[in-house]
């Protein structure tokens, strides 16, 4: 964690508390939170001046941070496991190919990581788009078969002959 950021959020814990954290308690809790990540260390704030009702020291910060990642977890998991359904589902019908649904998948994902951003995004999208015409245009449809001819002709049952 970075020490301005560790500042930023003490500051809003003394706001809260203003005579329960000593410059040498700050410096303790540094030293024992420093491997913490920023979002951790920030939801655990968030979490403790939302629950607490005096200062907590560095069992209740460690307690929130425990709970900070383990909701982050549970919310990842959430996230893929209904991204995971959207391909699920599907039968194999040749309706694309593998590497196809692999790409949007994967750009799905990184629009959800945010290592791409929504500009991106949408360029990706109008390539795989273009990518699916021209799959379309070389493969045929199995949803689209030629209708049967009928070997006998049709007859009204209530129709006299």
């Amino acid at each position: 964690m970075e020490i301005s950021f560790f500042d930023v959020e003490m500051n809003r814990l003394k706001n809260q508390w203003p005579n329960a954290y000593s410059p040498e308690r700050i410096k303790i809790f540094f030293n024992a939170l420093r491997d913490v990540s920023n979002y951790d260390f920030r939801e655990a704030v968030t979490h403790c001046l939302a629950t607490c009702r005096s200062a907590p020291l560095l069992g209740e910060l460690t307690e929130a941070i425990h709970v900070a990642r383990t909701n982050y977890i549970q919310q990842k998991r959430a996230e893929e496991a209904s991204m995971s359904g959207i391909f699920s589902g599907i039968p194999e019908t040749g309706w694309a190919d593998k590497e196809f649904k692999d790409k949007c998948m994967q750009l799905l994902n990184d629009k959800l990581d945010k290592k791409i951003t929504i500009e991106e995004f949408y360029q990706g999208c109008d390539l795989l788009d273009q990518a699916a015409l021209l799959y379309k245009k070389t493969k045929q449809n199995p949803f689209k078969k030629p209708p049967e001819k009928r070997k006998d002709p049709y007859k009204d049952d209530d129709a006299t002959v």
